[in-house]
């Protein structure tokens, strides 16, 4: 956790370099995530303001406001969401020494265009009573009344 904080710290810290407030882009709502940056805006005395939507929303807006965005970072759930808005060429290349020296390339876009700060497990839980690993062996199974 600290380290995802470290990141998003030298994240921002770099794209704001003489900004008095920056602008997230999220599909994860503000609130949730203003504790998190909240450590930022102490330490650098930039404010940081979250505009919140749905993916198709957040890209849309990233579409009809083009270079004028002000959007300096785009937070959304899954990977898979993000290929639209690259095809879209929505996104500049990022680079930072940080980012390099401490996240992993299989999670970082080979062109810079994203990293990803962090991931969820989906973890399978199961009554070993009643069914066999053996017999979860995919996601349709899981559906199973067992």
């Amino acid at each position: 956790m600290v380290k995802t904080f470290t990141l998003a710290f030298a994240f921002l810290v770099s794209l704001s370099a003489f900004a008095k407030e920056i602008t997230i882009y999220s599909v994860y709502p503000g609130e949730e995530l203003a504790p998190i940056f909240t450590p930022f805006t102490e330490r650098t005395g930039i404010e940081v303001k979250f505009i919140s939507g749905t993916t198709k929303e957040l890209v849309e807006k990233l579409k009809s406001e083009g270079k004028d965005s002000p959007a300096v970072l785009y937070l959304d759930k899954d990977l898979t969401y993000l290929g639209q808005a690259q095809r879209d060429n929505l996104f500049r290349p990022f680079y930072s020494k940080v980012v390099l020296n401490n996240v992993p390339s299989h999670l970082r876009d080979a062109t810079n265009l994203w990293t990803l700060a962090f991931y969820r497990a989906r973890v399978i839980m199961y009554n070993t009573n009643k069914v066999s690993e053996s017999e979860l062996s995919t996601y349709q199974a899981l559906g199973d009344d067992k």
